[in-house]
């Protein structure tokens, strides 16, 4: 073999071998492998501020996303703060509508792309709001419209009594009818002036609130539904008690069909039916622990007239989320002087006339029956139908137990 054959073939020798350990360099092809997915960004709007102080207590907070390979598919937010323990909500929403008690918050926001990558890094903004401060514990309004000077004033005592008596001396007392008429509003936070000229103090700084209703004609629950809906939604523990309390509620008797599900009575207090419950009865049966039977008859002294609750109570259906507390008695009672007598239809015998629900944020029990209800003796009213022994222990335990109220 000549010198320039052996060159030649050496040089295409060389050449395959360059060619073979470059193809061992070339990474194969692969259709099944994809390209990593980004995870998206989150920005909060420049509402509250960051650090900012005084917020009012409904906050509308506003946030965006921003995806590089994608799109926004939905939200993660968390609150840190009073009422509020830091769970991730998810939400298709780019904002949030809250009504938050006073103190520091902190927010904490992340976006989700629609692979279902999450921003590891979540856009933040601490806050403090002046909201409710509920500092000033028990407030009862007087939700009884004056008719009898005599019989109003025996109630009124009545029910200062049964909150003394469950432990409660300081506590404030707000007369409707005399504070805010049919034109006034109440206010909810700071301070309001009423028809009087007088100041008060709006109703978020109450701790609980006990509206005791009068017949139902008054309507003074339905026009401040959205008041009360802020304070529970804030915090507040309500306690609803009194005659035809639905028909306060609803501004018109209640008949026995389902309640409206944009309903105050059906959100908040839960209950899904009521029907005014037009009846003598004699007690009221507890379902339910801490609650004591509730006697609704009282015998004149030295008369033996017994006077009978009559035609002042709601039955009540609750949601399947709230609790039945009590129920109406049986169907008869027997009064010594006459034979017996079929004071309710079966329709309400058992049936529920008090509600209790206890959410995340607050507590509310709804009796179908006052507290209170004056009889006469002679010319003038001198007693409570209502056992006020057992009231006194129903009201304490509610007051103590259920809201945690503290004694003073």
């Amino acid at each position: 073999m000549t010198v320039n054959k052996l060159l030649k073939t050496l040089m295409i020798f060389s050449f395959c071998g360059l060619l073979a350990l470059a193809a061992c360099n070339i990474e194969p092809t692969n259709p099944g492998k994809e390209k990593k997915n980004l995870a998206p960004e989150t920005y909060i709007g420049p509402t509250p501020a960051e650090g900012s102080m005084n917020n009012p207590f409904r906050l509308h907070i506003q946030w965006r996303g921003n995806d590089r390979d994608g799109r926004i598919k939905e939200f993660q937010y968390r609150l840190e703060g009073p009422l509020y323990d830091n769970t991730w909500i998810t939400t298709p929403r780019n904002f949030q509508d809250f009504k938050l008690p006073l103190g520091f918050y902190t927010l904490q926001v992340r976006a989700v792309d629609d692979n279902g990558a999450i921003d590891e890094t979540p856009a933040q903004r601490k806050f403090h709001v002046l909201g409710p401060t509920q500092d000033q514990g028990v407030l009862v309004i007087d939700d009884d419209a004056s008719v009898d000077d005599d019989k109003d004033a025996r109630k009124d005592a009545l029910m200062d009594s049964i909150i003394i008596r469950s432990g409660f001396h300081n506590f404030t007392v707000w007369d409707y009818e005399t504070k805010f008429g049919v034109t006034e509003s109440i206010v909810f936070t700071g301070k309001g002036t009423d028809l009087n000229g007088e100041e008060y103090s709006g109703l978020s700084a109450f701790s609980t609130v006990i509206w005791h209703t009068g017949t139902g004609d008054e309507h003074d629950l339905s026009r401040n539904t959205k008041l009360l809906s802020d304070y529970l939604d804030t915090g507040g523990n309500l306690l609803i008690a009194g005659s035809l309390v639905m028909k306060s509620i609803l501004g018109d008797t209640a008949r026995g069909e389902a309640i409206a599900t944009n309903n105050f009575a059906r959100n908040y207090l839960k209950i899904r039916k009521a029907k005014a419950a037009i009846i003598n009865t004699d007690v009221f049966l507890s379902t339910f622990p801490g609650y004591p039977d509730v006697e609704s008859k009282y015998v004149v002294p030295t008369s033996g007239l017994t006077v009978y609750l009559h035609g002042v109570a709601d039955q009540l259906v609750p949601t399947t989320d709230a609790d039945i507390i009590y129920t109406f008695s049986h169907s008869i009672y027997e009064d010594d002087r006459f034979t017996p007598i079929v004071v309710n239809s079966e329709e309400f015998v058992g049936t529920p006339v008090a509600v209790r629900y206890v959410s995340q944020t607050y507590k509310a029990i709804t009796l179908g029956f006052p507290l209170v209800r004056a009889t006469k003796r002679g010319r003038r009213y001198q007693n409570n139908i209502m056992n006020e022994d057992q009231i006194v222990e129903m009201v304490r335990h509610i007051l103590v137990d259920e809201f945690g109220e503290t004694p003073n």
